[in-house]
């Protein structure tokens, strides 16, 4: 399995506020500015890509090993079946990290992210015409499942962890 190294997220979300009034100048930073998380001891990280061929579509990624699957109706799963960037079988996920969901193009239906985890998981929608990527935290075990809502919509999702 390739060697991970410098594995880190970065995420940021702010604007400057312009407060308007009698004598007052200047602008005020809201939110919070780029910011990197390290994740030193990651020795997993992937990435595959989603696209649906009908509204119904359904994928299902076992968290622990990595493998994508079609669930429901016939996505089309490009470099889900468990091998890492050099094509070595992933070894078993037991620490997660980060999931990032991205569109690639504009989506015309809704997509729903959930894990089999219950609360603890993810239970998260993206929107028609969504164009933000979706970055969170994830269960170490168990599956996450992708659905469409839409024919031809498509996701690139990369995943973060470490083996024990």
């Amino acid at each position: 399995m390739g060697a991970i190294s410098s594995a880190k997220v970065v995420y940021g979300l702010f604007g400057v506020a312009t407060p308007a009034g009698t004598n007052i100048t200047g602008g005020l930073t809201v939110g919070t500015k780029q910011t990197t998380t390290s994740f030193s001891t990651a020795d997993i990280l992937y990435s595959f890509n989603l696209l649906s061929t009908g509204s119904s579509d359904v994928a299902t990624l076992t968290i622990s090993s990595g493998v994508v699957a079609q669930t429901t109706g016939t996505p089309t799963i490009s470099d889900g079946d468990g091998n890492d960037f050099e094509g070595v079988a992933l070894g078993t996920l037991s620490t997660s990290n980060m999931i990032l969901v991205e569109p690639v193009g504009t989506s015309t239906g809704q997509f729903h992210i959930e894990s089999s985890s219950g609360t603890s998981g993810i239970d998260k929608y993206m929107e028609a015409a969504e164009t933000t990527p979706l970055l969170c935290s994830f269960p170490a075990s168990g599956t996450i499942v992708f659905t469409f809502a839409a024919t031809a919509d498509q996701f690139k999702i990369t995943v973060l962890g470490q083996t024990a």
